[in-house]
């Protein structure tokens, strides 16, 4: 499975029932390859009943697939795709809008969850790796499609990182699971800071 193969979320409905943060949760989880309910719950704080309810909804919306156990009795899921995006058109439906900044809200608010851990927790971690930790901040000047061409590069710079997860062989020594979230908005009052 490649990075790349991500789709773009195009059904309010999907977006609206994927904005669920345990889902969410769960997916990220899955990331790093199969799982059972229990292993879930351990990582997203929920009980395997909730998780094994989460994971049978996302399969159904086609966000993970069932995978054979090593003793045929356990149910592992593993992700259908690594990834994936919306957007909030101008031309789309004001349900389209509503679904996608749900989705996207609830996105954010995970990834701010795992920032905010990381820096109360920051001085557990090894010297090389509260140097290596970034929080950057820009100010860029830019035309709509220069920012999309700006994310593209920045997910093509990602994408061979990425295609480790899942692959020990892959991996190299010392490697470990790093968020690297972009952020790209105009501000909201044009001027704002100029």
């Amino acid at each position: 499975m490649s990075f790349r193969d991500s789709f773009e979320l195009t059904d309010p409905g999907v977006m609206r029932a994927m904005a669920h943060p345990t889902r969410l949760a769960i997916f990220h989880v899955l990331v790093d390859g199969p799982a059972t309910a229990t292993e879930c719950a351990e990582v997203v704080g929920e009980s395997p009943s909730a998780c094994s309810y989460h994971l049978r909804t996302l399969a159904e919306l086609g966000f993970v697939g069932e995978v054979a156990g090593a003793d045929g009795r356990e149910r592992r899921w593993k992700l259908a795709r690594r990834s994936w995006s919306t957007k909030a058109g101008a031309e789309e439906s004001p349900e389209f809008a509503v679904a996608s900044n749900m989705l996207r809200e609830s996105a954010m608010g995970l990834s701010d969850k795992i920032v905010n851990e990381y820096i109360a927790t920051q001085s557990d971690f090894p010297p090389e790796w509260q140097e290596a930790a970034t929080f950057l901040n820009s100010i860029l000047y830019l035309t709509p499609e220069e920012l999309e061409e700006l994310a593209q590069k920045i997910l093509d710079l990602g994408a061979p990182y990425a295609e480790r997860a899942g692959s020990p062989e892959k991996m190299p020594e010392g490697a470990r699971r790093v968020l690297a979230t972009f952020r790209a908005v105009p501000y909201p009052r044009q001027g704002e800071g100029a």
